[in-house]
Formats: structure tokens, sequence, C-alpha cells
């Protein structure tokens, strides 16, 4: 993988996070949790804060979610983290964020984010939705490409790579099937996790589904876990 461009990207992931700021609250409804929801969401937790910062040629460090965020969030758990290559020619910006009610993870979707931050959708890419495999399983992740001018009038272009985790382990790019889960509260209580993988859009589409898959299989423990859950039907 030859790649000459670095661009930094260190408070791309939190674009989406910021937008939540702008939301009204959605508090969720009080609702009983059963201890087995409750014994999965503390291994989620401890899975999350094991997860390495060495993966193969890259490092990461962690990059601070603001506070106001959180707060919106109430993530059961998160992780952002910077990765760059370590010859210094590539960094990727990555974010997992469970959420112990679904209904906490209302807006934070890459169409109503990034736009609502500045950030105009492109339609550079032909395709919307590569698939990957991460730890021997196939994920289908949805491919957005956002651009927007900053100063003295140079483009800046984003490419992220997002997918959800339903509580059944289903994982899915379909925001429809996030709104389904949260018509449905005792579904919705079961949480849910959101992928995304954030990288400069000036680097090779490939090259970036390359750094993608490799990164999130650094992270397979993460999705074996989210992918045991309770079996239920999500898409009626």
């Amino acid at each position: 993988m030859t790649i000459s461009i670095r661009r930094p990207t260190r408070f791309a992931p939190l674009v989406a996070l910021a937008m939540l700021l702008l939301l009204p609250d959605v508090s969720p409804e009080t609702f009983a949790k059963s201890e087995g929801i409750l014994a999965r969401n503390a291994q989620v937790a401890r899975v999350f804060r094991a997860a390495p910062f060495r993966i193969g040629n890259w490092l990461g460090e962690d990059v601070e979610v603001p506070s106001a965020a959180i707060e919106i969030l109430r993530p059961n758990a998160i992780l952002s983290r910077r990765f760059e290559s370590l010859d210094g020619e590539m960094s990727v910006d990555l974010i997992i964020v469970h959420c112990s009610n679904a209904r906490d993870m209302q807006g934070h979707y890459p169409p109503n984010c990034y736009p609502a931050n500045g950030w105009n959708p492109s339609d550079r890419e032909k395709q919307h939705e590569w698939v990957v495999s991460v730890g021997g399983q196939a994920i289908a992740m949805r491919v957005y490409s956002f651009r927007r001018i900053e100063g003295w009038g140079s483009e800046r272009t984003l490419r992220v790579f997002n997918y959800f985790v339903l509580p059944n382990g289903e994982i899915t790019s379909d925001f429809r099937a996030m709104r389904r889960l949260v018509s449905r509260l005792a579904l919705s209580v079961q949480g849910v996790a959101q992928v995304q993988v954030v990288m400069s859009g000036e680097i090779s589409l490939q090259d970036s589904i390359e750094a993608a898959e490799e990164l999130l299989n650094g992270f397979s423990s993460i999705m074996a876990v989210l992918a045991q859950g309770e079996q239920h039907d999500y898409t009626n």
C-alpha cells in the first residue's frame, strides 16, 4: 500500500459527536433492564477498556470526547482513537460507541451530523457500500464522502465508513434499522453500537478500505462481544 498524502484528521470522528449538541434531549423512558442486559453492558465496557493501541504498523492515541457530547450520548462504552501509520504517511480516526439505550444514539448518523458541521456531501464514490472481513465475519460498511472549504479557499475532504451493530449482533449500515429499533422500547433498552472509521478523502478508496479492514481486525474482540446478543427480529 503506497500512500504519499498525510492529512491530520484528529477531530474528524468528533464531528458526529459534536452534532449531538444541536439535538433536543431524547432521554429514554425508564425501563427495568434484565440481569442479562446489565451483564452484557458490563462485558462490553470491559472489552472496550482492553482495546489495543498498537495494531500491526499502526500506533494509536486516545482523542478526548467533549464532555457535553458524553452527557447526551450517555455511552455505556466509547472508544475514540487516532491511529497513525509508523511511516507517518497516513492517519485514521476510529470511534466506536455503545449506548445501553438505542434512543441515545438518535441523530448520531453521518448524513445528519457532518452537513450540520459544514461538511457537504460529495458524490465522488461510485460505490456506497463495501464489505470487509473482520474476524472472519463479513461486514458491510456504508461509505460517505464529504467536502468543505477551509481557510484561504482550500478544500478538505473526508471519507467516513460507518455501520451499526444491533443488540442481536446483526450488522447493518442502514439507519432505518436503527429507527425501527428505537421505536420498540423493549428492544431499544438492549443497546446498540456504532462504528466510524474516518480519514482524508484524498487517500485512494482502495487504500482506505485496506486501512479500515486492518484496523477493525485489531478490534475483533470488541466486534465478537458486540455480536453476542439476544436473538430478535429487528426487521418489522
